[in-house]
């Protein structure tokens, strides 16, 4: 049995209701995939950095490129202080730290109770 022959039978035993646009969709994209050649040259891995060498790190830069970390943040990670401080100040400006009111909240949420 031919890919063709295969792929009717299918379409056969399973109808899945598609809108008009989707089906044109999809018969543009079965145009597209039918008239598509391949080549017999070995293919190549192209990596948008200087090197072709692939590491995390690099992977993590090209991800957060365009991420701006809020100037706050900066602040506290570049202070001269020591890490822990640093950790300190970061939970805090997270909201993670577990003040009397956050322990309240958690509570709250725990028991159901307005305090």
């Amino acid at each position: 049995m031919s890919v063709k022959e295969e792929a009717s039978s299918l379409e056969d035993l399973f109808y899945i209701p598609i809108s008009q646009a989707t089906a044109e969709e999809l018969e543009d994209l079965r145009v597209m995939i039918q008239s598509f050649m391949l080549s017999e040259e070995t293919d190549q891995r192209i990596f948008c950095w200087d090197s072709g060498l692939y590491t995390a790190a690099k992977l993590y830069k090209l991800a957060f490129l365009t991420m701006q970390t809020p100037a706050v943040f900066r602040l506290v990670w570049k202070s001269k202080v020591t890490p822990r401080i640093k950790f300190f100040a970061w939970l805090i400006l997270l909201d993670r730290l577990n003040t009397k009111n956050m322990l309240a909240v958690g509570q709250e949420q725990r028991d159901g109770s307005q305090i």
